[in-house]
């Protein structure tokens, strides 16, 4: 009983650290960078903060590394590769 009520508190944690969107709410800001904000999800970027004001969005967060920065950049630029779009801002910070 009490590994029910541990999981799902860890589970309630994780909803509010990494804001978890279904796919059929996503906007198309959204969908067109998810592969950035998972990957960022999935390299450990702590307070990450995913939100969208006037078509821009916004995805904030701390980095482990500067390699974990790099990447995500990366990814930002083979999305976008001019960065032309104007409809992401990406503020990482190395913790």
């Amino acid at each position: 009983m009490h590994l029910c009520k541990a999981a799902a508190g860890i589970i309630n944690v994780l909803k509010q650290q990494y804001q978890f969107i279904s796919m059929e709410t996503l906007t198309t800001t959204h969908q067109k960078y998810q592969q950035l904000i998972l990957t960022a999800q999935q390299s450990g970027v702590m307070k990450l903060h995913v939100r969208e004001m006037n078509n821009i969005l916004y995805i904030d967060g701390h980095v482990p590394s500067e390699e974990v920065k790099a990447e995500l950049w990366q990814l930002y630029h083979q999305i976008d590769p001019d960065y032309r779009s104007g409809d992401l801002v990406l503020n990482l910070k190395c913790a």
